[in-house]
């Protein structure tokens, strides 16, 4: 077998390049692009957030809580992208600079390339995966509602005359957002029909601990911190509840109550970046994994 047949085959941590005699792309260089790819991904996720956000809010102006949330979260995400894809870049030009210092004689210890290909092609596989999960939908969960998990509650908070349906309490965490679907009917106690019936009346959603506190009807909220919430309804068929049709009349209620979570793949995110640094560290504390380069 020829020597640079043979060579070749022994190393398998040079792959040569078609058409180019004795030029080669090592697994260093890979992992180096895909750092540096995922290092400019990270930035420009949080220049192009940041000048959205000041887009969308000039100097003197505010916008939703939500949507400040949500442009929190992009930044930091594209904040530790860009950090983990640094690491992998310079990481791996590094432990490639040695790799080849060692195969040119210039160094005493020609570390065994497979065991330092497999850490790096490692830790290249997470924190190339690390952008690629926040392009999955947020997770979600379902909760449904019927009337018998409401109760009525007037507050004088929107009106004299309002009246509120609140459901019972359910547990949320820090960050996730809710979609509030709901209607409300009234049905006659006496016929058993129905005299009135919205199909997608204004609810919100608060803390348990103050349900009246600022009520924000609209589509969208998230929940501030852990605890437990509560789905507030406004039923604005009658004044009150001894006047038409409401005196003789039993309020219904039913809906579905989307739960979303935007920030449920940053601990997989931050882990993946963790565990493909410490695999670059591992391949850069223990230099030779195999044999020893014999010198005279």
């Amino acid at each position: 077998m020829p020597r640079d047949v043979q060579d070749m085959s022994t190393d398998s941590s040079k792959i040569p390049l078609p058409g180019r005699t004795g030029a080669a792309v090592t697994p260093y260089a890979l992992a180096a692009v895909v750092g540096g790819l995922v290092c400019l991904y990270g930035v420009g996720l949080s220049v192009l957030t940041g000048l959205w956000w000041a887009e969308l809010q000039p100097p003197g102006t505010t916008i939703a809580p939500l949507a400040i949330q949500s442009f929190v979260l992009r930044i930091e995400q594209g904040i530790y992208i860009a950090v983990f894809g640094g690491v992998l870049c310079l990481g791996s030009m590094v432990l490639g600079r040695r790799e080849l210092r060692a195969s040119t004689g210039k160094a005493p210890v020609a570390p065994s390339p497979r065991g330092r290909v497999m850490l790096v092609a490692a830790a290249a596989f997470l924190i190339g995966a690390v952008p690629v999960l926040g392009f999955f939908p947020p997770p979600q969960s379902t909760l449904g509602f019927r009337s018998a998990d409401f109760h009525l509650a007037p507050s004088g908070a929107d009106g004299p005359f309002e009246i509120y349906l609140v459901s019972n309490t359910f547990s949320a965490t820090a960050g996730q957002n809710f979609f509030p679907v709901f209607g409300v009917a009234l049905r006659d106690n006496r016929s058993g029909t129905v005299v009135a019936q919205d199909d997608f009346v204004s609810s919100y959603v608060k803390a348990d601990s103050d349900p009246f506190a600022v009520p924000q009807f609209g589509g969208v909220f998230g929940a501030a911190s852990n605890g437990a919430y509560v789905v507030v309804v406004r039923n604005s068929f009658c004044e009150t509840l001894a006047s038409p049709p409401c005196a003789n009349a039993t309020v219904e209620v039913w809906g579905n109550l989307t739960i979303t979570s935007p920030a449920a793949y940053v601990p997989p995110e931050l882990g993946f970046g963790i565990a493909g640094s410490a695999f670059l560290a591992v391949a850069a504390i223990q230099p030779g994994f195999g044999h020893r380069r014999m010198t005279p």
